[in-house]
């Protein structure tokens, strides 16, 4: 199965071999029988080693090879799953291994590479490490006079391949991590500095934690993000609520007046108005206040004329809300219309 590459399969064969070598019972009565039948027969027995060591010895060696193949099939198993948690198993059998076999190479190669998918690359370079230890040559003898023609073994060899794909790989995430740190830095300062600017300019801002996602479209500071004293740009939404119509500017500067905005988003006459009512001379502007009031804009008022005054008081004030200046265009014959639905709407809520 292993050669076929049916890893999972394999796994499988594996792990029951692994529970069958621990379900094997401690009879006493029956190890004693085994121990006459091989002191019988003569099997096996090396050398000053009883008959039970060399069963018990030949039991390691069975456990150490089923985790150690087992980890060769869940080190391979990700490639086909997907599945980091199947790493951290390689890393469990390979443990294994290594309790029983410390010099084991195989276990130190994949338990290195397991390591080395994980990110975890100061730990597989020290395993690495020892493995090259291992594997390393046999020192030349302080008598011999002639060179040594000795070469590394090719597990030596792998080993070697391996810490400079280790290097290569922990030079690479160290260099992203540093890139995102300093990325989320400079956001974050980006972010200080942008509410600084709102404050210097007296503009009032608020988050319904219900933010929509508009990608690029955020308030930003140009051209010098990081300085409080560059423009301020907004994404403007235009709201036309007799005719449930919307338009969106992703990018509009604080001293763009309410005229520049219509004109852009009414320059043709939209799709939508039968009536031909929607024109830049033929419509008033309105704002919500901070109370939930309505306050009327003139369109010769820049954006940063309307953020940053305040209209009868803190309560009719108007706000920037999730970063987005919300601005409802209304023609002027259907503005009384307009507000007496807006009231009747308020007072409902206010009853609810």
């Amino acid at each position: 199965m292993v050669k076929e590459k049916r890893w999972k399969d394999a796994k499988e064969f594996y792990s029951k071999g692994i529970t069958a070598l621990k379900q094997m019972p401690s009879d006493p009565e029956n190890e004693e029988q085994q121990v006459e039948k091989h002191v019988k027969d003569g099997e096996g027995c090396k050398e000053g080693q009883e008959p039970e060591e060399e069963e018990i010895a030949k039991e390691k060696k069975m456990e150490e090879a089923c985790y150690v193949n087992r980890a060769l099939c869940n080190l391979e198993l990700p490639n086909e799953m997907m599945n980091l948690e199947n790493y951290r198993s390689t890393l469990h059998d390979t443990s294994h291994v290594l309790t029983l076999a410390p010099s084991n190479i195989k276990a130190h190669y994949r338990a290195a590479l397991a390591l080395l998918h994980l990110s975890r690359h100061t730990e597989a370079l020290d395993l690495v490490t020892r493995a090259l230890n291992l594997t390393s040559p046999p020192p030349k003898p302080p008598s011999s006079t002639s060179p040594s023609t000795s070469s590394p073994s090719p597990e030596h060899a792998s080993f070697l391949s391996l810490h400079t794909r280790i290097t290569a790989a922990q030079t690479a995430h160290t260099a992203a991590l540093s890139t995102r740190h300093a990325r989320d830095q400079r956001i974050s300062h980006e972010k200080t500095t942008l509410s600084a600017a709102f404050l210097a300019r007296n503009i009032r801002t608020r988050s319904t934690g219900k933010e929509p996602d508009l990608e690029d479209a955020i308030p930003c500071l140009k051209p010098d993000p990081l300085d409080p004293s560059s423009s301020l740009y907004l994404p403007v939404l235009i709201l036309y609520p007799i005719s449930g119509q919307t338009d969106f500017l992703k990018s509009v500067a604080e001293s763009s007046t309410l005229n520049d905005i219509i004109s852009t988003v009414l320059s043709d006459p939209p799709p939508w108005d039968d009536s031909g009512e929607y024109t830049a001379g033929n419509v008033h502007c309105f704002m919500q206040t901070v109370s939930g009031g309505l306050a009327k804009v003139g369109q010769k008022m820049t954006l940063l004329s309307v953020l940053g005054t305040e209209k009868s008081g803190p309560a009719g004030k108007v706000e920037v809300v999730d970063g987005i200046v919300r601005v409802f265009v209304v023609p002027k014959g259907r503005v009384g219309e307009w507000v007496a639905e807006m009231k009747k709407r308020q007072g409902n809520g206010r009853k609810d």
